[in-house]
């Protein structure tokens, strides 16, 4: 066992944080491909800048959750939410109507992460791995600055 994870950590416990963290692993990489999407649909230059900053934050989340979840054997994507976010973004992404779907992604997704990976660190207390106790203030900050936007673009 890698000193990601504690060693001594029960075989439940240990099956359990694999599974939110694959599930907070996909959840991550969907939010980053669908706002890079979204991003390079965007017709707004300030709109694309913000959602770009979105997709680099969710990256850096992915990669606090990838080495823990690879230390547990997750399987990549393995648990994800059961209505997936996808990278999907129209073509056009010009109006308030067109836009208002992909934020709806957009938000699934972050409550979806928020969720994975306050279980996360429920289960492995961020004290044993302080990368994760972290992502609970930059969460919080990335649904903040998608609610601006949204407000501020649709």
């Amino acid at each position: 066992m890698t000193d990601l994870v504690p060693a001594d950590l029960p075989p439940a416990r240990r099956a359990a944080l694999a599974e939110v963290l694959g599930e907070g692993l996909a959840t991550a990489k969907a939010l980053e491909t669908l706002y890079r999407a979204f991003a390079t649909a965007a017709t707004m230059p300030s709109l694309a800048r913000e959602l770009l900053t979105l997709a680099v934050a969710t990256t850096r989340v992915a990669e606090v959750l990838a080495p823990l979840a690879t230390a547990l054997g997750a399987e990549p994507g393995s648990g994800g939410p059961d209505e997936p976010v996808d990278g999907r973004a129209s073509v056009s992404a010009a109006s308030g109507a067109e836009r208002a779907p992909l934020f709806a992604r957009a938000f699934k997704g972050e409550r979806a992460l928020a969720r994975a990976c306050a279980e996360a660190v429920t289960l492995l207390d961020d004290a044993a791995v302080p990368t994760l106790g972290g992502l609970a203030a930059d969460l919080v900050r990335d649904m903040v600055r998608l609610r601006h936007l949204y407000l501020g673009y649709s």
